[in-house]
C-alpha cells in the first residue's frame, strides 16, 4: 500500500484534486489540510466491506470522483487515496494497520501525517482517516504495525 501511496502521489489527478484544498498559495498549517483531505474523500466514498479484497489505485479513485461517478471501497482505498494526496504536496505520511492483540489479521488502516499546527505552535503526528463517522474499529488492547510512506 506505500508503494500505491507513493506512485499515486506523482499522478497530475491527485495534485488536481489536493490543490483547491490548500488554504491558500502560501498556506503552511499542514493540520488544517490534512482535515479537509479527510474529510474531503470522506463525502465523496462509499465504504463497503470488501467480501474479497480489491485494492484499487488511488488515482482511479480520484478521477472516478472528478468525473462525478459513485466510488465505493474499504479503509485501505480510502487512506491510499487519502495519503497520496498528502505526499503529493509534501506532508511527510505513514501507514497505521491495527488488529486485535493476538490475531493474525489486520482490521482497519489508517494514516498519520507529520503537520505543523500554527495556531497552536506544534509539530506532530496527525491521525488521517476517512472512514470514521463516529465508531470506534477496535475496542480493547490491540497490535499495531506502522509503515512509512
Amino acid at each position: 500500500m506505500a508503494e500505491l501511496v507513493r506512485e499515486g502521489a506523482m499522478e497530475p489527478v491527485i495534485r488536481e484534486s489536493v490543490l483547491p484544498l490548500i488554504g491558500g498559495p502560501y498556506s503552511t498549517d499542514t493540520a488544517e489540510l490534512v482535515t479537509a483531505i479527510g474529510l474531503w474523500v470522506h463525502d465523496r466514498m462509499t465504504l463497503v466491506d470488501e467480501p474479497e479484497e480489491l485494492v484499487q489505485r488511488p488515482e482511479y479513485l480520484a478521477r472516478e470522483i472528478r468525473s462525478n461517478r459513485p466510488v465505493y471501497g474499504d479503509c485501505d482505498d480510502a487512506i491510499t487515496l487519502g495519503l497520496a494526496m498528502a505526499t503529493a504536496v509534501g506532508i511527510v505520511s505513514r501507514l497505521v494497520a491495527i488488529r486485535p492483540a493476538g490475531s493474525a489479521e489486520y482490521e482497519h488502516v489508517f494514516g498519520e501525517c507529520l503537520v505543523r499546527d500554527r495556531r497552536r505552535g506544534v509539530t506532530g503526528w496527525q491521525r488521517l482517516d476517512p472512514t470514521l463517522d463516529g465508531r470506534t474499529w477496535i475496542s480493547g488492547p490491540m497490535d499495531t504495525m506502522v509503515v512509512p510512506v
